[in-house]
């Protein structure tokens, strides 16, 4: 039975579409991945200074960081490269092990960054929240939250 010129192409159709099929999603995964490279957003830098707060810098970065696909040891990494003045002097005095766990990191910078007003006014607003529940929040001690907010008294 021979094949009519409609059914080869019919064929070739066919297989033409799983191939262009592939290759479009080949070509779409190339794409997305060089408009990444390309478009890398940066995030604003941080000097650690009185009017500035490191938490909300802190959680900029994170959206940045999510937005550019920066996992936590490419966090890390760019992270110092946003400090300047104060912010970079203290990131320089922080042991290494600190530097390179990027919660540690968080936690050192907000212990050390956060202006005492923000933290005596953060610490407060959390014990009046303790006072209002009875004064019993099971798993938080006065010792976890002079840990959380640094040691604002």
């Amino acid at each position: 039975m021979p094949i009519t010129r409609t059914g080869a192409s019919s064929i070739l159709t066919d297989t033409s579409l799983l191939v262009m099929e592939a290759d479009s999603d080949n070509e779409l995964d190339r794409r997305d991945r060089e408009i990444r490279n390309k478009f890398t957003i940066a995030p604003p830098k941080f000097h650690g200074n009185v009017d500035q707060d490191v938490d909300t810098w802190l959680k900029t970065f994170e959206r940045i960081a999510k937005t550019n696909h920066w996992g936590n040891c490419k966090r890390c990494d760019i992270l110092p490269a946003y400090l300047r003045g104060r912010a970079a002097d203290y990131y320089d005095d922080l042991e290494e092990a600190t530097q390179e766990s990027y919660e540690a990191l968080c936690q050192a910078l907000k212990e050390r960054l956060m202006p005492k007003e923000l933290q005596r006014m953060r610490y407060t607003e959390l014990f009046q929240r303790k006072q209002e529940c009875g004064g019993l929040w099971p798993g938080i001690t006065n010792t976890r939250m002079s840990c959380v907010w640094g040691n604002a008294q």
